[in-house]
């Protein structure tokens, strides 16, 4: 878990100007693997100015071996944030050009060459961030944006149109049965608005950023958020 800041936070972050290109995930439920290798993508931007597409497909396969799969019979059932973090820290991850996103790499297993690859791409460093609003806007005020999955009710919809998200009431809003949890990449807030900002994977058609406007209702916020991670350090920039 990160150590807290005592320094007095920003009223707003953006990260947005640091983020490659979305991504689409298409009808794949390989969100984690979308939202990591944007983290990832990020460091790269931060330290070179140069964008660089990892393969989300790479990430994805190593997370579910982790979540102990069997990869003879390999669904596209979904994984965590966790198990696709300690795959990043185990396997590293390719270049997107090597194991693209594509229907017939889903639940295949990379070739070895990507593997060879990947080995020199780790991640050093990844931490914990407790799902508090304090502690999730100090993470993005030092400069790193954070994963975290979201469990997606009814009115998630309305993000398609207007891009916002409000943080719903739970005793009177039912889940979304097409998305259930689904993990994003955030990458600022605003006191002002008093939301966040993430990094969605459903392409253009949709608002490739959401506005989360959470107020002040911290305890709805944790029982609607899971899992928040930042990837703070790589050992090695892709060439």
């Amino acid at each position: 878990s990160r150590t807290p800041s005592n320094k007095e936070l920003p009223s707003s972050v953006d990260l947005r100007q640091l983020m490659t290109p979305v991504v689409n995930q298409g009808d794949f439920n390989s969100c984690v693997g979308n939202a990591l290798a944007g983290s990832y993508e990020f460091l790269i931007m931060k330290n070179t100015k140069k964008a660089l597409n990892i393969s989300r497909l790479f990430i994805y396969y190593n997370a579910r071996m982790i979540d102990n799969r069997n990869a003879y019979k390999l669904e596209d059932s979904g994984t965590s944030i966790i198990s696709a973090v300690l795959g990043l820290k185990r396997f590293g991850c390719c270049k997107e050009e090597m194991f693209p996103h594509t229907l017939a790499n889903l639940n295949k297993r990379p070739p070895e060459n990507c593997f060879i690859e990947a080995a020199k791409y780790k991640i050093k460093k990844a931490m914990r961030v407790d799902v508090n609003l304090n502690e999730m806007k100090g993470c993005l005020a030092e400069g790193f944006p954070f994963l975290f999955g979201i469990k997606t009710f009814q009115s998630f919809e309305q993000a398609e149109d207007n891009g916002r998200v409000f943080i719903p009431d739970l005793y009177h809003e039912k889940l979304n049965d097409d998305h259930g949890m689904h993990a994003m990449l955030a990458v600022g807030y605003s006191d002002a608005s008093r939301c966040f900002i993430a990094r969605n994977s459903w392409g253009k058609q949709w608002h490739t950023f959401i506005v989360f406007h959470v107020g002040i209702q911290q305890i709805i916020l944790q029982r609607c958020l899971r899992f928040p991670y930042e990837v703070r350090m790589i050992n090695k920039i892709h060439g």
